[in-house]
């Protein structure tokens, strides 16, 4: 499959359009069709240097919409073959006592797509099912790619800053 990846940091001239392997699935895993992606700060600083536990070769760009496939062997029982999905970027172990409590944020192992994890600016990749959400059919990739951004702002705000109606910013 193609992919975009780098194996220095760097500006845009250390991105390289390649032929990877095809991800291989865990039996939680599903591997999406990439049809719409979008580049964040993050896939600027990993480029650049974020210092980490970061591999090269690593595929960047971690919001992606997808059509999810897999095989029939595996423990996917969320999503079905074809549908359309977002992927949340965070990825997390699910099984520590912070996710259990659905805060998959404060996981030990909490990372990012396209940060130790390969991201979505391929034509395929693989993630965990729970990463995955349906949306509208209505939507194209492209709109529904912007429903990432939103959910992002609404858990900054309401989840981490506790914004409570009638409550003014003090910034």
């Amino acid at each position: 499959m193609k992919a975009i990846v780098f194996d220095r940091h760097g500006g845009p001239e250390v991105l390289k359009y390649t032929e990877v392997p095809e991800p291989q699935l865990g039996a939680r895993d599903v591997l999406v069709r990439v049809r719409a992606c979008a580049l964040n700060h993050l896939d600027l600083w990993v480029r650049g240097g974020l210092p980490g536990g970061w591999q090269f070769h690593c595929r960047i760009f971690r919001e992606a919409i997808f059509r999810a496939r897999w095989p029939s062997c595996c423990e996917v029982k969320r999503v079905s073959v074809g549908q359309k999905v977002l992927l949340a970027p965070g990825v997390s172990c699910g099984r520590c006592a912070a996710c259990l409590a659905g805060e998959d944020n404060k996981c030990p192992e909490f990372s990012n797509l396209g940060y130790i994890h390969d991201g979505g600016c391929a034509e395929f990749v693989r993630c965990p099912e729970v990463n995955c959400f349906a949306y509208p059919e209505k939507l194209s990739f492209e709109e529904a790619r912007r429903c990432r951004c939103v959910s992002d702002a609404w858990h900054m705000l309401i989840g981490r800053a506790e914004l409570q109606p009638g409550r003014k910013c003090s910034c």
